[in-house]
């Protein structure tokens, strides 16, 4: 399975967002996302890459609205499934251009490969 580029830029900023806030159902969320659990390189919960990747398509994911498109998939867990994100989106609202930018470049990396040896599992800086 070929995880999409938005998908990598959906984990890099939530990684990101987690290693600044230390928010609990971040925490939780980021374990069903991440890629680096197991060794096929597929989230655990794959239910929520298809959510994602709906709520992209719905909102048409790109560069200028990738930020706002993440928020957007926070509001729908906390509606749908009761999370707490208040910190991750006040995190994510503080991000400079200069930090979103390098969180491209590494969604960027991971999504060819490039970044497959980045030790990730959380924070895999």
């Amino acid at each position: 399975m070929q995880l999409p580029y938005s998908f990598w830029f959906l984990f890099s900023l939530l990684d990101t967002c987690y290693f600044k806030c230390y928010e609990d159902d971040l925490g939780g969320l980021l374990g069903d996302l991440s890629p680096y659990l197991w060794s096929d390189r597929r989230p655990m919960d794959l239910a929520t890459v298809h959510d994602w990747e709906s709520l992209c398509k719905d909102f048409g994911f790109c560069e200028e609205n990738a930020v706002d498109c993440v928020v957007r998939f926070l509001e729908s867990y906390e509606k749908m499934f009761g999370f707490l994100f208040e910190k991750t989106k006040e995190t994510i609202r503080a991000l400079t251009p200069d930090e979103v930018s390098e969180i491209q470049k590494k969604a960027y990396q991971r999504f060819t490969g490039a970044g497959d040896n980045d030790g990730a599992f959380f924070g895999g800086e």
